[in-house]
């Protein structure tokens, strides 16, 4: 059998880690920190569980170079959670802003199993209408795999749009956007699910109300 450090993982899911990022963790599951307690074992208001949020918050922000305006939170629950959190916290935002809930709409940009998911608890919820932007299955044989030009795209007003929602790497369908959106009104908040391809190039925050990634759940939001 070849040795760990020869095998290469070619999955769409988990990556390969590193053999003595593992071996540390590895030990610190069993003494962390030499505090003869396991990393599992230790309060989560201890001073040692708080230096490792503080830690993993510093290098977050550094390496994605959050911006002050935002904030990053750790979270319970998986991606699937966000589908709705995200419209109970975005439509209270929207409001807090002296919105009208009985003219508000939730856009959403669907381009693969993801997002569909996402679309349909919005719509379940029945909070406000819930705006498909572009199905990419439309015009593709019913098929994923795709991103329409965005000039097909459909758009709420502005005024009433409470959110715009979408998927930056869709896993299963294997499609990524390329940048930001180019023709959502800057005026709206928008929310990404960067589950799959976060940290794996340069993205201004600046211009995301909302993005989050599973698992571990980690939101970046702003104030």
């Amino acid at each position: 059998m070849p040795s760990r450090d020869e095998i290469i993982n070619f999955g769409a899911g988990p990556a390969s880690l590193p053999t003595s990022v593992l071996e540390r963790a590895s030990k610190d599951l069993l003494n962390y920190n030499d505090t003869g307690m396991s990393l599992a074992e230790i309060s989560h208001r201890s001073t040692q569980a708080k230096d490792i949020l503080l830690s993993a918050n510093t290098h977050l922000r550094t390496l994605f170079s959050v911006p002050p305006t935002h904030e990053i939170l750790w979270q319970q629950g998986g991606g699937t959670a966000q589908f709705s959190m995200v419209v109970y916290n975005l439509v209270a935002a929207y409001v807090q802003r002296g919105g009208d809930v009985r003219k508000m709409t939730m856009d959403y940009v669907v381009t693969g199993g993801w997002s569909k998911k996402a679309y349909e608890e919005a719509k379940r919820l029945g909070i406000g209408k819930v705006n498909l932007v572009v199905d990419a299955r439309t015009g593709n044989g019913g098929k994923w795999g795709v991103i329409p030009a965005e000039r097909e795209w459909r758009w709420s007003d502005p005024k009433e749009c409470a959110y715009v929602y979408y998927c930056d790497n869709e896993t299963v369908e294997g499609v990524e956007f390329p940048a930001f959106l180019q023709s959502v009104d800057h005026h709206v908040p928008v929310v990404c699910d960067m589950s799959s391809n976060i940290l794996s190039r340069e993205v201004d925050i600046s211009k995301y109300a909302v993005i989050y990634v599973s698992p571990p759940d980690a939101l970046l939001s702003w104030n």
